[in-house]
């Protein structure tokens, strides 16, 4: 099994995973060429900074 790279696409406030997913043709470098990615949606949260207008919040929890 060759080796390769994983990059996971964090979005921001506002947008969706799936919208990101054209990244990929626009990064063609070979050196990237075994590497998955992956484009995971935050779930929908209400951000005071927006008046409470729904937009979508990530959070990251490192251990």
């Amino acid at each position: 099994m060759a080796s390769g790279s994983f990059i996971l696409w964090l979005h921001g406030l506002g947008d969706s995973g799936p919208a990101n997913e054209p990244i990929k043709s626009v990064v063609t470098s070979r050196q990237l060429a075994n590497t998955r990615w992956s484009f995971p949606s935050a779930p929908v949260q209400p951000v005071m900074c927006n008046r409470f207008r729904v937009r979508v919040l990530v959070l990251l929890i490192l251990s």
